[in-house]
């Protein structure tokens, strides 16, 4: 999801884009915070610290996605169709083809 390399990241901002790959992949139920830290390659013990929770995580990813989709919206040319303007914003943020 973004374009900086993983080893220019704070462990924060590691933690939460490993979580947010395990979710997706695996679901956040299915998804421990020990291997959110292994993917992250960092110590378990740092999801409580930054997030205090698996929750907290989720709340952490949840808010970086929508801020990352406000963020591309707000670049859109004024009166661009709202659907396709999603489609490509989604593409954009995530990957992957439009339309």
């Amino acid at each position: 999801m973004g374009g900086v390399a993983k080893n220019d990241l704070t462990g924060r901002a590691r933690l939460r884009e490993a979580a947010l790959e395990l979710f997706a992949e695996r679901g956040f139920e299915a998804t421990s915070t020990r291997a959110v830290a292994a993917a992250a390659g960092l110590s378990p013990a740092l999801v409580t610290k930054h997030f205090s929770s698996k929750e907290g995580l989720r709340a952490a990813v949840a808010a970086h996605v929508l801020d990352r989709i406000g963020r591309e919206l707000r670049e859109l040319e004024p009166g661009a169709v709202l659907m396709a303007s999603l489609d490509e914003v989604s593409a954009r943020v995530f990957g992957g083809p439009c339309g």
